[in-house]
């Protein structure tokens, strides 16, 4: 039996931005949330405050618990329809839509139903625009698959719930892991290769360096593109949860653009003089 459409789910909002230039609008107490405060499927700490004023002139309050936000535009949408579930109020920018759902639809079991169907939500995703992408409005026509009673909806989501955070918690465990073996790792490394004819990089490499950021500065006509820094590089593993966006000149990209195989490695840092390195796997 075919679900409801993900318009008739409940109330959806467009939010606003305060003016800049207006500073009793900013700095306040609640959330002020735009598409860089998530990514992917997960929400992030606010990084912006407006005030009730700015939020109700020029923005929307949403309340949480009951709500979703999803990405309408950005070039986060690239990689997929980001979906986050929102547990405290706040106020969203012009590029975020909140859905504020019925009471006889659990949020948990919403958001999994439109992360389990991301790729055909894809199908919605226009990204022909220029500079940026946008989710077009047959997205609210996209019906849920199964809708049982609230009363499964919420035993399900529980579940998933629990089975995330055990995947979460084995990704750390891995990860603190690395970390252990990596001075062991860099000595068998050692004994494999001594003795070994030794080769300059740039004879079997072609190295450059990243973007240089200039925020002060962006360049004429420059797109906001997914890049990767410092910190998303460790030790032979790249963290991706939180990927930030560099402005750049369309031109620029196919010369910055990363491969599948590239190996990327950070100047200095925690490991001697070489930094960290890891291999980009194109995810």
């Amino acid at each position: 039996m075919t679900g409801p459409r993900l318009k008739d789910l409940g109330r959806w909002f467009s939010g606003g931005t305060p003016p800049s230039e207006r500073a009793e609008y900013w700095d306040g107490d609640v959330p002020w949330l735009s598409g860089k405060d998530f990514d992917k499927t997960v929400l992030r700490e606010p990084t912006k405050f407006t005030t009730a004023e700015g939020a109700a002139l020029h923005s929307r309050l949403v309340p949480g618990g009951q709500t979703l936000l999803v990405l309408v535009r950005g070039m986060a949408l690239a990689h997929g329809l980001p979906v986050a579930r929102l547990p405290f109020d706040a106020a969203i920018n012009q590029d975020v839509r909140g859905l504020v759902l019925r009471p006889e639809f659990d949020p948990a079991f919403v958001y999994y139903a439109l992360v389990g169907r991301r790729a055909e939500l894809d199908a919605h995703i226009d990204r022909a625009a220029h500079g940026t992408a946008r989710l077009m409005e047959t997205v609210y026509s996209y019906r849920i698959a199964w809708m049982p009673e609230l009363a499964v909806q919420r035993t399900i989501a529980t579940f998933l719930d629990r089975e995330n955070e055990r995947i979460r918690s084995a990704i750390r465990v891995a990860a603190d892991t690395l970390t252990c073996l990596d001075s062991s790792e860099r000595s068998i490394a050692d004994a494999v290769v001594h003795g070994l004819p030794r080769l300059p990089l740039k004879a079997v490499a072609t190295i450059h360096s990243g973007v240089t950021l200039n925020e002060a500065k962006a360049p004429a006509h420059a797109v906001s593109v997914p890049y990767l820094r410092v910190a998303n590089v460790k030790a032979g593993w790249l963290e991706l949860e939180e990927i930030k966006e560099v402005p750049i000149s369309p031109g620029d990209i196919p010369h910055y653009a990363l491969k599948p195989g590239d190996l990327l490695l950070t100047e200095g840092g925690d490991l001697d003089k070489l930094g960290r390195g890891a291999l980009w796997a194109g995810d």
